[in-house]
């Protein structure tokens, strides 16, 4: 297939044949009666994205069988703008493990995010996993609260 057959495709001799008036005689933006300028487009205070898909788990663990399947996961994050300097973010993932139906995990993490300069930001999140199935001598929650200072390059 030549470039001049393919979809969006150009060739040398294709070419715009629509007339050109010269350069002297183009339009040119008046300075008394200047353009209207539009807005800044603003972010939207609320964001929500769903995702999902297949993946793999391969645990080897110290005590018990270790684990190696296929999994599959669903999750979203929902996102708050607070302010111009700060944010709010709720992220909830489940993974379910395709070889054993019983056994599940969730996290959910909570996380406020607040800007301290154009670099850099502080975060501080608390996140809280589920196990359904978990590995011998563990609890099935776990909860990691965090402190962090982001740096944004």
């Amino acid at each position: 297939m030549t470039s001049s057959q393919s979809l969006g495709g150009s060739h040398p001799a294709v070419r715009n044949t629509r007339p050109q008036l010269p350069p002297a005689t183009r339009a040119r933006p008046n300075p008394r009666h200047p353009r209207p300028r539009r807005p800044p487009e603003r972010e939207a205070p609320h964001k929500l994205v769903v995702d999902a898909g297949l993946g793999y788990a391969n645990e080897q663990r110290v005590l018990g069988n270790n684990l190696s399947t296929a999994t599959v996961g669903a999750g979203g994050l929902y996102t708050v703008k607070i302010a111009a300097t700060s944010e709010l973010t709720e992220d909830g993932h489940a993974i379910f493990l395709l070889s054993e139906g019983s056994d599940w995990r969730y996290t959910n993490t909570i996380a406020l995010t607040a800007k301290v300069s154009t670099m850099f930001s502080l975060k501080a999140s608390n996140a809280i996993r589920y196990l359904h199935a978990p590995t011998i001598g563990f609890k099935n929650t776990d909860a990691v609260t965090s402190i962090a200072l982001v740096a944004k390059f």
